[in-house]
């Protein structure tokens, strides 16, 4: 099931909130997520946007 980062983000947040003992690597596994991702979304409040690749040029 994919689901847009800001509500990733969210529950994320939420399941901190309800249960501040519980460590970054624990919340990695359950959102299918890298423990990087799980201190980057407790550090910002909204999600990096996403790099656009740069259009082709016709040759």
């Amino acid at each position: 099931m994919a689901q847009s980062p800001e509500l990733l983000f969210e529950e994320i947040r939420r399941d901190r909130r309800i249960d501040p003992s519980v460590l970054g690597w624990q919340l990695a596994p359950r959102y299918k997520v890298s423990r990087n991702t799980v201190v980057e979304v407790l550090r910002s409040l909204v999600p990096k946007k996403c790099k656009m690749p740069e259009p082709r040029t016709s040759a």
